[in-house]
């Protein structure tokens, strides 16, 4: 009987031990838990920005899209009125009017110079539009680096919510290691007690 009490009793030591160590880890990784960032307010945050980008992208291209067009037609008005000119100015005022037919005579300086402003405008035209091409193309390069950053952003939160999701495991593991040891540890205890009683020290108890 002796000896039965003093092998519970060791083993209780043992269990008790045990349930200490698994308590400490249980209490640091929920303590790592508790102290770790909000994940999911993380991730919302960054697909908010990706479809902020999103739109800002298809926004900056329809612009760009536009811009582009104007300069083609701006150029392409340019050029014509380029080619007009030089037809005029060649056949000067004794000559006839490439349009109308007509001789141009007093008309002659007048659509020259009418030809001339407007090749002036649409080259201007073209040249704005050329800078605002650049400036779109720009801002799509300053999307691109902020979308590489999202995306950067995102697969750290991913791997930090997979550390979580692995720690919200383990913290689970440990909450049922600790159920079944101290189930044990209060059925030893009882089948101590029953042995009857028995003059053991608190040390060998404790």
């Amino acid at each position: 009987k002796d000896d039965k009490a003093k092998h519970l009793t060791d083993d209780l030591r043992a269990d008790k031990a045990t349930a200490e160590g698994l308590g400490k880890e249980l209490s640091e990784a929920a303590k790592a838990l508790s102290a770790g960032q909000d994940l999911e307010a993380q991730k919302s945050a960054v697909e908010g920005s990706k479809m902020e980008s999103e739109k800002a992208r298809a926004d900056i291209s329809d612009k760009l899209g536009e811009q582009r067009a104007r300069k083609r037609e701006r150029e392409g008005a340019a050029a014509k009125d380029r080619v007009k000119l030089e037809e005029i100015l060649r056949l000067g005022k004794q000559g006839m009017c490439p349009t109308c037919e007509r001789r141009l005579d007093d008309a002659y300086d007048l659509l020259a110079a009418k030809l001339a402003k407007e090749i002036d405008e649409a080259t201007v035209a073209s040249s704005e539009a050329a800078a605002k091409i650049e400036a779109f193309q720009n801002d799509l390069k300053a999307l691109d680096r902020k979308d590489e950053a999202l995306k950067k952003k995102a697969s750290h939160i991913e791997l930090e919510s997979d550390k979580r999701r692995k720690t919200e495991a383990t913290v689970e593991g440990l909450k049922r290691q600790l159920v079944q040891l101290e189930a044990r540890i209060a059925s030893k205890t009882r089948d101590l007690h029953a042995l009857g009683d028995l003059r053991f020290s608190k040390e060998t108890y404790d």
